[in-house]
């Protein structure tokens, strides 16, 4: 058995004529283009297209998302899987509610749908 210890920056690696590619797969996105951690002042620049409804997810709890309808209501919402099929928990108004509030409903959200 042969390991091999890559790093992150070798995204090219040759062993016996073989030449391998490492990296994200197709239709992952780059690191750069990730979720960034949600900021009160992120969430209040965050502005709504009058075509569909978005979602912005939160670097720090990838599950929490902020929510713009067409109509420019903002609410935080948590994305989970149940019994295999997704759902969305609306946690309440983005007004209403600071983000840290968001983060705590949400980790007990998931911790509760964990259970089941």
């Amino acid at each position: 058995m042969i390991i091999f210890r890559l790093i992150a920056s070798d995204a090219n690696f040759q062993y016996q004529g073989i030449t391998a590619h490492f990296g994200y797969p197709s239709g992952y996105p780059e690191p750069d283009e990730m979720a960034k951690q949600l900021t009160a002042a992120a969430i209040g620049k965050l502005t709504p297209d009058p075509n569909k409804r978005i979602e912005v997810s939160d670097g720090l709890l990838p599950a929490l998302r902020v929510v713009i309808q067409p109509s420019g209501a903002k609410t935080f919402a948590v994305r989970y899987k149940f019994l295999g099929q997704p759902k969305k928990l609306t946690l309440g108004d983005a007004t209403k509610l600071t983000l840290a509030e968001a983060r705590d409903l949400a980790r007990e959200a998931l911790r509760r749908t964990s259970r089941r």
